[in-house]
């Protein structure tokens, strides 16, 4: 009887300290030195382990991995871990951003270049079925863009932080205006700009005059190295100061 009470005994005792090798083990960590410490401290250390980062999650290995090179107080990443699109965008490899400026007429417009393919490209060819389906295929990519000005810094335009009139009724960055007109109000492409740590990322695109009829979930996240970013700002002043603008 007393061999059975042990024996009980026993497992409810490595019950914790199971739990927490096996959670360690399936966040990228070693099951061994949490089982010893579920051990030594049963509750603290599963308190610890739900504290610590996702290792196996290389978003969160990346992040970490930076905010300890910095001195960075805090391990918990800065993205919310139900946020699956951009985990699974993170995974990828980043895209590459520049810009160009161009003369049209009397106006001078930034070209957006992502991954070495004018953005304006890429949103024509996605408009255009839309387009086509209101009967006028001149809508398809309508657009603008914006004086190189609003853009480069000290602008704070392209990290989140629209300056008007360039931003849209949910106070969102525009990055195309009206090509005929040149209102921000009538047709205008946004998007929304999240600035972290060490990326920028651009997610849900919209055309401000089509608000649930223009889809443009298949664009996808677009996920920019932060620092690669900032150069790519800095460089279009370099342009638009050559121009003389």
């Amino acid at each position: 009887m007393f061999v059975d009470f042990a024996l009980v005994g026993l497992v409810a005792a490595l019950m914790i300290p199971t739990l927490s090798g096996y959670y360690a083990y399936t966040h990228g960590r070693s099951f061994w030195l949490w089982f010893g410490l579920g051990i030594c401290f049963p509750v603290v250390s599963y308190i610890i382990l739900l504290i610590l980062p996702d290792k196996s999650d290389n978003a969160e290995a990346e992040i970490q991995k930076l905010r300890l090179q910095l001195g960075l107080l805090g391990t918990k990443s800065e993205i919310a871990y139900h946020d699956r699109s951009l985990r699974k965008a993170l995974q990828k490899p980043k895209n590459k951003i520049s810009f160009e400026v161009r003369h049209m007429n009397d106006y001078v417009e930034t070209e957006i270049i992502i991954d070495g393919k004018n953005l304006k490209e890429i949103l024509f060819v996605h408009e255009l079925n839309y387009a086509l389906r209101e009967k006028n295929s001149l809508l398809a990519c309508n657009y603008r863009g914006l004086p190189p000005e609003v853009i480069y810094l000290p602008s704070r335009h392209l990290l989140g932080e629209p300056i008007a009139p360039w931003l849209s009724p949910a106070r969102n960055p525009l990055l195309y205006i009206d090509k005929t007109t040149g209102n921000p109000h009538t047709w205008a492409l946004a998007v929304r700009i999240e600035e972290y740590s060490t990326y920028v990322v651009w997610r849900c695109f919209w055309n401000v005059a089509r608000i649930g009829k223009w889809k443009y979930d298949k664009l996808g996240i677009f996920v920019f190295n932060k620092l690669e970013y900032l150069s790519a700002l800095e460089t279009l002043e370099k342009k638009a100061k050559q121009l003389n603008l």
